[in-house]
């Protein structure tokens, strides 16, 4: 009988330098994951974001923004005729993005593909007329920049539609979300479970309905007010003039 350290080390060996590859070498684990992207979400998007999509999505209007767009799922909710600008960090994503677009060729949209940081846009202020972000606030490393970011090229009394995931009314849920932050899901993804979405947002926008979904997923419908964008600016500059000094 193979004694059962010889099967478990070695395992386990393999399992943490697979973790470090993945964590610390690979430059964006989006383009390394984007074949198997679709495949592994497939359930949540079944039960959970696919009906989100299809609710609110369809409420976009103007010159649109949608940001981490992953493979395009977004897409096929996109009113007919609508012109956007879809912009992911990583190619590979958009690419299948790009994909997903050509099986409509009837809906006569207008789509432009921008492999970019979302917090370094560019286009000029007041450029857009509705920002969009489905399951993407949890990836960013810093989204009050973001969001930031989203202000600024929001025409004032744009729209903004929010879909995302984190923290819930419930201490007990908080607590696991909490949990698999720091024990699993950053170490491993770089992800966050228990981001505080409406304090998020309130620093930029104002919010006129939040709808929950399944699990620990709500939409948000916002508008842009030009008082909470400076607020916000001066909240970032400040933390921003604080890391310099420490």
């Amino acid at each position: 009988m193979i004694p059962i350290g010889l099967v478990f080390f070695p395992l386990l060996g393999t399992v943490i330098c697979i973790f470090l590859i993945f964590r610390f070498v690979v430059t964006n684990k989006f383009d390394l994951i984007a074949p198997f992207f679709d495949f592994c979400t497939s359930r949540m998007e079944r039960k959970t974001l696919g009906p989100l999509r299809q609710q609110h999505i369809p409420h976009i209007s103007g010159k649109t923004l949608d940001i981490c767009v992953g493979t395009g799922r977004n897409i096929p909710y996109y009113p007919e005729g609508t012109e956007a600008v879809l912009v992911d960090s990583s190619s590979a994503m958009l690419k299948r993005a790009e994909k997903r677009a050509d099986l409509f060729p009837n809906r006569r949209l207008k789509l432009n593909y921008l492999n970019r940081d979302v917090q370094r846009l560019p286009f000029p202020d007041e450029f857009f007329d509705t920002v969009v972000s489905v399951d993407c606030f949890c990836s960013l490393e810093k989204p009050e920049r973001v969001i930031l970011e989203l202000n600024r090229v929001l025409k004032r009394g744009g729209k903004a539609i929010f879909i995302e995931h984190g923290l819930v009314k419930s201490r007990y849920i908080n607590h696991r979300l909490n949990f698999l932050t720091h024990f699993l899901t950053y170490p491993l993804l770089g992800t966050h479970m228990n981001r505080d979405i409406p304090a998020i947002l309130d620093c930029a926008f104002q919010t006129e309905s939040a709808t929950p979904g399944r699990g620990t997923f709500c939409a948000y419908h916002c508008r842009k007010t030009e008082s909470r964008g400076a607020t916000l600016f001066s909240s970032v500059m400040a933390n921003a003039m604080r890391g310099k000094t420490e």
